[in-house]
């Protein structure tokens, strides 16, 4: 990715020299899964992606085929066919578990024939009592739990969340709370993170922390059901062991230390002016918004200057036009002005169809809450046939913040500092011959705050390449060149910032306590300039939260206001 991908470039000059005569299959595990979502990554010209998993959605009249057709050709049929998806159901619908499954409940039937003698008739009855009597055989049990937890292997941050969910489950039980629709990703990264800081240093962000249950979901072990996660399967969650059981290998586990595993989704498309200020992950999950049927009509973006506000229309045009998606360049305004947006989606939908939609792309400020109250409603925002999607690209307003909960349909997308964990891509794409060094990353972080343009504007010779020192030096003298402005504090919010800032200092605090002191300096007004804060990143997430989520200022914005 770091160099343009050589190598799979020569299988694609190979695949197009023979007309395709010559193919490639990509196989693995979860690197793949995470390697394909890069919007360009040259995978996506190929081909699409087959997922290996639980015979669910499309896949259920297989699994079905697989509970009846084989039992049916030996001579047993069930006593009620939904008993034959209560045995799926019992695995998951894992194929590998359904067949060994399967396998316990023919060798129990065979048993009972060998005893009984010859059937008057076929065929013979399987009842649900032989289906749980086979899956509470302790060596059934074992192979289960092998696979299960080979699978949790691949990646022991799996292995954690899913005892973390599996201790919660317990302790809300226990309490007589339900546990049937699951966790937010907040409240399941709270918990993970409270068992093992260390393992998820890498995945500070809510967005890295989401990525990876998506692939927990996507392997099988995971349900997702709205923005709640829950274990797919209960039973086999139950098979894991007793409370101290589990709470044994979660030690074990927290005393490990942590494998480095840098998101490669956290990097940035090669833009001509740099690097863009979206992420991989940003960029696949606005494909999928404005591609998808029945999306968000109104997407709203929020980033400061410094963190690339002038780069998100190219970042975006570049985006929709490239060799993979390939629509027509969207219209781009200047203005937020209602009106000018209506007319320009007007035209486009001429052009328009479901599978290429067409954008209005806005760089400015963002229009009020009344406004998007307007657009959400208007004709030429809401036709499904000749689609035309909104993109507003802008500093935060907090009123209009405030407003998105009466509009679950708009969609916010924060654009802020890089996390620490995205500093090893910068440093590899810029050639920084220490890239690995961890201790460089994190100084690189401080002394950048995680701004997209003060690392842009770094004066990069050979020895700041060379010597960590040399390079934090250039950072810090990038740096020294913002002002408050471009990182979003107008006079008002800096003069506040700085006040709470005095208040409660540089170091993490928790979110209860910060709220408490924003209302106590400024009232109402106090807790909106709060959240305007962290829609900016001048206030962001601490790394390590524990049970009880915590804050602190942004490094960089700290010192400015110093």
């Amino acid at each position: 990715m770091e160099q343009n991908f050589p190598e799979i470039g020569k299988m694609k000059q190979l695949m197009e020299a023979t007309k395709r005569s010559i193919k490639f299959v990509f196989a693995g595990l979860h690197n793949v899964q995470r390697f394909y979502r890069a919007p360009n990554s040259p995978l996506l010209h190929w081909g699409a992606p087959i997922n290996v998993g639980p015979l669910l959605g499309s896949d259920r009249s297989a699994a079905r085929q697989m509970a009846l057709e084989p039992m049916g050709a030996l001579g047993f049929a069930f006593e009620r066919t939904i008993d034959a998806y209560h045995m799926l159901s019992l695995v998951g619908f894992y194929p590998s578990l359904m067949q060994s499954f399967g396998k316990a409940v023919v060798g129990a039937m065979n048993v009972r024939l060998a005893t009984r003698g010859e059937p008057s008739k076929l065929p013979m009855t399987i009842t649900r009592s032989i289906i749980e009597n086979c899956f509470e055989d302790t060596t059934f049990r074992d192979s289960v739990i092998y696979r299960f937890q080979e699978t949790l292997k691949l990646d022991e941050r799996y292995e954690l969340i899913t005892y973390a969910v599996w201790d919660r489950m317990q302790d809300d039980s226990r309490g007589g709370r339900t546990t049937t629709f699951g966790y937010s990703a907040s409240d399941i990264s709270r918990s993970s993170r409270a068992w093992w800081p260390a393992g998820f240093a890498e995945t500070e962000s809510l967005e890295s922390f989401t990525a990876i249950l998506d692939e927990m979901v996507e392997m099988g072990v995971l349900a997702r059901k709205n923005d709640h996660y829950a274990l797919r399967s209960q039973r086999i969650a139950a098979m894991l062991g007793s409370r101290r059981e589990v709470g044994n290998r979660l030690q074990n586990l927290i005393e490990s230390a942590p494998r480095r595993r840098p998101d490669p989704m956290l990097s940035h498309r090669r833009l001509a002016s740099g690097w863009s200020p979206l992420t991989l992950r940003q960029e696949a999950a606005l494909h999928s918004m404005l591609s998808t049927s029945g999306g968000p009509r109104i997407i709203l973006i929020s980033a400061a200057e410094a963190s690339g506000l002038t780069k998100l229309r190219d970042a975006i045009t570049a985006l929709l036009m490239g060799p993979t998606v390939n629509w027509r360049s969207p219209r781009q305004l200047r203005s937020s002005n209602p009106q000018h947006i209506i007319d320009a989606a007007t035209i486009l939908r001429s052009d328009a169809a479901p599978d290429e939609p067409g954008v209005v792309l806005v760089e400015g400020e963002w229009p009020d809450a009344d406004a998007l109250r307007g657009l959400r409603k208007h004709p030429a925002l809401r036709e499904s046939l000749r689609p035309v999607r909104l993109v507003l690209c802008g500093e935060p307003r907090t009123s209009v913040l405030t407003a998105l909960s009466d509009m679950p349909d708009i969609v916010h997308v924060q654009v802020g500092p890089l996390p620490v964990e995205a500093m090893l891509h910068w440093m590899n794409r810029e050639q920084i011959g220490f890239a690995d060094n961890e201790s460089a990353q994190l100084r690189l972080r401080q002394a950048s705050g995680g701004y997209l343009n003060v690392l842009e504007d770094t004066q990069l010779d050979a020895p700041a390449k060379r010597t960590p020192e040399l390079l934090i030096a250039a950072v810090e003298a990038a740096a020294a060149k913002v002002g408050p402005s471009q990182i979003g504090l107008g006079a008002e919010l800096e003069t506040f910032a700085r006040n709470l800032l005095q208040t409660i200092g540089s170091e993490p605090v928790s979110a209860p306590e910060v709220e408490l002191w924003a209302i106590e300096l400024g009232g109402d007004a106090g807790a909106d300039h709060l959240r305007q804060m962290m829609a900016l990143g001048a206030i962001e997430t601490a790394s390590t939260v524990g049970d009880v989520q915590h804050l602190k200022f942004n490094p960089l914005t700290a010192r400015l206001l110093l």
